[in-house]
């Protein structure tokens, strides 16, 4: 279970952030050992917390990791970059710093992009609840669920997610039709 509250675009945006702020250079603390994406960035949720660290099961970024790789001691090396399949993990045994970082930064300017896209995406309202088949019944959360009508007897069953108060939006690609109506409750 995903205990880590923060939000999985704000986590990328600082992480990028870190990164071209050169983040990854020598530690003062460790000059010798070279920096590793992630682990040794105030992005993983265990950054200075060596002595009684919470398992990565628990990091917001699992879910950006596939599921065969979930059970890796360091799951996080295994998300993919890119289309090739390039991760921290097989980077590491070739690449450079330089090269490993550039294709990180892709890969983060990449998936922020997505993400602020998704997120745009579930802020568009339906121009008419009637015309799109949208219920206009709001849940306490602000999602709106969508229904499929059944002629004009109405609603026969609710299609969209079921989304707690103050939980984060779906992705569109597991609930295309739900969307969200700023400032309805």
């Amino acid at each position: 279970m995903n205990t880590d509250q923060r939000d999985l675009l704000d986590v990328l945006k600082s992480e990028l952030a870190f990164l071209e702020k050169g983040g990854y250079g020598r530690s003062p603390r460790e000059p010798q050992r070279p920096q590793l994406i992630f682990e040794d960035s105030p992005t993983c949720m265990n950054y200075d917390t060596k002595e009684h660290p919470d398992p990565c099961s628990e990091c917001i970024l699992m879910q950006l990791v596939p599921p065969e790789s979930r059970g890796a001691e360091i799951p996080c090396r295994h998300i993919p970059f890119n289309a090739e399949g390039e991760t921290l993990e097989s980077l590491y045994r070739y690449a450079g710093q330089y090269e490993t970082e550039q294709i990180y930064g892709k890969w983060l300017r990449a998936t922020i992009a997505r993400l602020e896209d998704e997120r745009e995406a579930h802020r568009e309202i339906p121009a008419s609840p009637a015309a799109t088949g949208v219920c206009s019944t709001v849940v306490s959360c602000g999602w709106l669920a969508s229904w499929t009508p059944s002629g004009s007897a109405g609603p026969t069953g609710w299609s969209g997610p079921a989304v707690l108060p103050g939980s984060h939006p779906p992705s569109p690609r597991d609930w295309p039709s739900t969307r969200i109506l700023p400032g309805c409750s």
